[in-house]
């Protein structure tokens, strides 16, 4: 049972159905002398975590406090599950309640209550088992007058009782009948106890009883109304001061087919020792492993991950043609590498700004950001709280509470912000909130844009943050991304030095002596072009990057260029087209022979199409020549009807150096 599964039923209200019994053998008590109910209530506790304390996100109206029960809301603590002493030092109770095996960053402290409210934090772990679900342990600064006796045999179709924590309304002892076991699920190496005592989520780690009142089992789930418990004798035949964790490692990448493999490993404890060192500890075991068995996936699959192999060569020659930031992924089907042609959805944002978003995953999605007019872009990459609250103003994301759903309007600062560089020299900003009421991680990756921003958000509980973030730092180098704004938004955005990509260092954008736009690079320059924009103010520049390969190395650089009026259809566009492999299919080949052909629409012949006319040419090759591996064309579009002299000037007059 995660933690954001058992808070979510204390703050909520929950109906409780009570189970029938199956009968026992005649003459057994169905009831506990007083004696030993004093005895079982004094020696059974509530396992709490403390809630928490600080909640820095804003809502759009105050949390409904008053629908939750005067008891839940008042009280400090959430309670997780039942202990149970079996000295007068050491307690007993579920491993996965006292989750060892997972480091929440919420979460960090276990206590116990007993039945006056007296509250003590857990110490020392004495002994435990993740396969078996069991935990013994101490507590600070405190001894117990009553304990259980433990029993390590049982006999089936008798009586029983489970004791436990009911949904935080305290100790309740309810009786049942022991109807049978059922071996582990893994390898039946041992024998789950089944029992029909009614029992919920509160009572995992709780004691079953025998008639005469002594532990036979430890309760751990329930299923279609039965109760599952571990027979104490696993408790008890386990070696001493020994704890032992047989730990089912998740991992894979996103973007491979087979996204998620698991593998079991095993590693041990010398016992005692204090709970949050062995969660420490455990955590660096852990990390360590799932590292090495990703590191060892990328290098199994190398030769076929992109950029490399035969499966990547359509992606390296095929361009996005977006507006949003497209992942190249690994299709199911076929196993090649391909473009994703996200579909989205926008929002229009306070100020001229807008959201356009797209679902990624489950709980993933990429976004850009057109900002607002009233928040400069070097305001905006600068603080991330800044671009999650415009997020948060174009998509509703609530808080369920109590039944209601509260908007959501801000997540406040991120607990930790930082670069990271993927292998193309783009500098995504990574910051990470945590969201204390679900226990979760929220993480951005965010680009600056001429227009605003570009981003991927993602989010987990958060003791999966290590594996999170190994994840999408790794799926960084999988996006492809265009760049695309008026004069004086590439004029801001360049200004940006220590922001942007290293590629834009030798990539400048400015306007001649007849207020013309002037693109510069090291591989080639747009330097005029005739009057064919009748705005030159409402001009678009975009400049469409992609990952391809050229003198054998693998690089993210400019692909396509567009000078485009604003809402006409008047624009040119500069490509880079490139010569395919000869493993590639037929169709890309075929393309390619248009281009050494000098076919239709690039033998600079005008023609009419959607009541605009067109006219297009090849830069760097004609017939009779030898064909480069990269063949630069230009294509140019003027609204309404022009006469072909006119076309052919206006196509004339785009002077562009090819370097």
């Amino acid at each position: 049972m995660k933690f954001k599964n058992r808070i979510k039923f204390v703050v909520i209200a929950i109906t409780i159905s009570f189970l029938g019994c199956v009968s026992p053998k005649d003459g057994q008590n169905r009831t506990l002398s007083n004696r030993k109910r004093e005895i079982v209530l004094n020696s059974t506790f509530e396992v709490l975590i403390k809630k928490p304390v600080k909640d820095n996100l804003t809502y759009e109206r105050d949390l409904p406090w008053d629908n939750i029960s005067y008891n839940i809301r008042n009280d400090e603590y959430y309670s997780i599950g039942t202990a149970f002493s079996v000295s007068d030092k050491e307690l007993l109770s579920a491993f996965h309640v006292i989750q060892l095996g997972e480091d929440s960053l919420v979460y960090r402290n276990y206590y116990i209550r007993d039945n006056k409210g007296n509250v003590y934090e857990v110490d020392n772990v004495t002994s435990f088992n993740k396969s078996k679900d069991f935990i013994k342990f101490t507590v600070k600064d405190y001894t117990f007058d009553y304990w259980l006796q433990l029993e390590d045999t049982y006999t089936i179709n008798t009586t029983v009782f489970s004791v436990g924590n009911a949904y935080g309304e305290g100790i309740i002892i309810r009786d049942g009948n022991l109807i049978g076991t059922i071996p582990e699920s893994e390898n039946g190496q041992w024998v789950f106890l089944k029992s029909s005592s009614d029992v919920n989520s509160g009572n995992s780690g709780g004691p079953l009883l025998n008639s005469n009142g002594k532990v036979i089992g430890i309760v751990s789930s329930k299923k279609d109304n039965i109760a599952y418990s571990i027979p104490i004798n696993e408790v008890i035949s386990q070696e001493p001061n020994k704890g032992f964790f047989h730990y089912n490692l998740r991992y894979g990448f996103s973007l491979f087919p087979e996204r998620l493999k698991a593998e079991y490993f095993d590693f041990s404890f010398d016992l005692p020792m204090n709970y949050q060192r062995i969660i420490k500890e455990t955590k660096e075991i852990v990390n360590r492993e799932y590292k090495l068995k990703m590191d060892m996936l990328f290098e199994e699959n190398r030769g076929e991950t992109f950029p490399n192999g035969n499966s990547s060569l359509e992606a390296l020659i095929g361009n996005t043609y977006s507006f949003m930031p497209q992942v190249i992924f690994k299709d199911q089907t076929s196993k090649v590498w391909t473009i994703s042609g996200i579909e989205n959805k926008s929002e229009n944002l306070r100020g001229e700004g807008s959201l356009s978003y797209s679902s990624l995953f489950d709980e993933s999605f990429i976004i850009n950001i057109d900002k607002p007019d009233k928040i400069s872009l070097g305001e905006l990459v600068s603080d991330s709280s800044k671009v999650m609250d415009l997020v948060l103003e174009g998509i509703n994301v609530p808080r369920k509470f109590a039944g209601e759903d509260i908007r959501i309007l801000s997540y406040g600062k991120p607990m930790e912000s930082r670069f990271i560089m993927d292998d193309y020299g783009r500098k995504w900003k990574r910051s990470i909130w945590l969201i204390d009421f679900s226990d979760e991680v929220l993480i951005s990756y965010t680009l600056p844009t001429p227009k605003g921003v570009y981003g991927i958000v993602t989010s987990s509980r958060s003791s999966n943050l290590h594996d999170l973030a190994y994840d999408y730092d790794k799926m960084l180098n999988f996006v492809e991304i265009s760049y695309y704004g008026t004069f004086e938004e590439w004029s801001e955005f360049l200004s940006l030095s220590d922001l942007i990509p290293n590629r834009f260092k030798d990539i400048s954008i400015y306007k001649n002596n007849d207020g013309k736009v002037v693109l510069d690079s090291s591989i080639f320059s747009v330097n005029d072009y005739q009057d064919i924009f009748e705005n030159n103010s409402k001009l678009e520049i975009t400049l469409d990057f992609d990952i391809f390969k050229k003198s054998e190395k693998n690089i993210w650089d400019i692909r396509r260029v567009v000078f485009a009026e604003e809402n006409r259809d008047n624009f040119f566009v500069l490509y880079n087209n490139l010569k395919p492999q000869a493993a590639m299919r037929k169709a890309y080949k075929e393309s390619w022979e248009d281009f050494l052909t000098v076919s239709h629409p690039f033998n600079s012949s005008p023609f009419i199409e959607d009541s605009s006319a067109k006219i297009g040419k090849l830069l760097n090759f004609d017939i009779g020549e030898e064909a480069p591996d990269e063949i630069f064309s230009i294509f140019l579009s003027k609204e309404g009807k022009v006469e072909d002299d006119l076309m052919a000037k206006y196509l004339d007059s785009i002077n562009i150096s090819l370097k």
